[in-house]
């Protein structure tokens, strides 16, 4: 028994006790060719994590929209019984501060 990377679905778990989260079609409302497939535990955590890494592929437009203009992106999730959620995605700049001792 480990704790790893599943080869799946990129999650980390215990070897012997994991289970790959439910699959999610997701695409942005305006551009249904950019349809992807991610593992998520629900529909909103999917909309999440395909903005999450298509972003990057955009050249971080969802980032742009959401700080410079204040828009959020339309996912449009499917389940893999064929049902459809809407869902509005922003994205946020979090800055992260660390210290270190200073030895004289």
């Amino acid at each position: 028994m480990s704790y790893q990377k599943c080869q799946i679905c990129n999650e980390y778990g215990w070897s012997d006790k994991h289970v790959c989260p439910p699959t999610w079609d997701c695409y942005e409302a305006d551009d249904p060719g950019a349809r992807r497939t991610v593992y998520a535990s629900s529909a909103e955590y999917a909309a999440e994590k395909y903005a999450e890494q298509h972003d990057p592929e955009l050249e971080y437009q969802i980032m742009k929209d959401s700080t410079e203009s204040n828009e959020e992106t339309e996912i449009v999730v499917v389940s893999t019984d064929d049902v459809e959620e809407r869902f509005l995605v922003s994205a946020e700049i979090v800055y992260q501060y660390s210290a270190r001792f200073k030895e004289d």
